[in-house]
């Protein structure tokens, strides 16, 4: 592996579930109570030897990766998305009473293992000003969904959205999470809704 200094610039970070950690040898980060990081450089697995042959800690290499998720992400409504792929106009989601979506998809650029773009603090305020205070709904390892969160939003139901979608659309191994969470942006950690 070459020097930190060499790649700092390419160290990204993957969102697994804690149960479906690749073993790879990454250097895996808690981050919420059923999701982990994974550290890599480019597709390479980042090892914790590699990161302590730097004379680094993970923390530090961590918060590189948060720096770098911000520059390749992408946050389109739902709405869009469909109308995108050729949906008629009268399959398409409502908009809300505002005019705006009501459901947001949160992912990397090419959309392939983006649910990690999240752990950058600027693509959480991005989706802030977008979207206002908001509930993730991590939807797998691709890209998670912002709904927001006002008056109407009813996490149990959320909850139970998300138990039937990971049983019966999403693959186990790229089940992100079965709850509902928010994002504290004082603290940047990931609380259950």
């Amino acid at each position: 592996m070459k020097r930190f200094s060499e790649v700092r610039c390419d160290i990204t970070a993957r969102l697994y579930n804690i149960a479906n950690i690749p073993n790879d040898g990454s250097a895996v980060v808690p981050i919420a109570d059923q999701m982990v990081a994974a550290l890599y450089v480019d597709n390479v697995p980042l090892t914790l030897d590699t990161i302590e042959s730097w004379g680094m800690c993970v923390r530090d290499v961590m918060n590189e990766a948060r720096y770098n998720l911000a520059n390749d992400y992408k946050i389109k409504g739902m709405r869009e998305i469909l109308a995108d792929l050729g949906c008629p106009e009268e399959m398409l989601p409502p908009l809300s009473e505002e005019g705006k979506e009501m459901m947001y998809v949160v992912t990397s650029g090419c959309g392939i293992l983006g649910a990690g773009v999240i752990l950058s603090p600027d693509v959480m305020k991005a989706a802030r000003e977008m979207i206002g205070n908001f509930i993730i709904l991590p939807s797998s390892i691709h890209e998670v969904i912002l709904v927001p969160n006002n008056e109407d939003a009813n996490v149990d139901g959320l909850n139970g959205i998300i138990n039937t979608v990971n049983t019966e659309q999403v693959a186990p191994e790229e089940q992100l999470s079965n709850k509902a969470y928010v994002y504290n942006f004082e603290t940047n950690e990931f609380e259950a809704a």
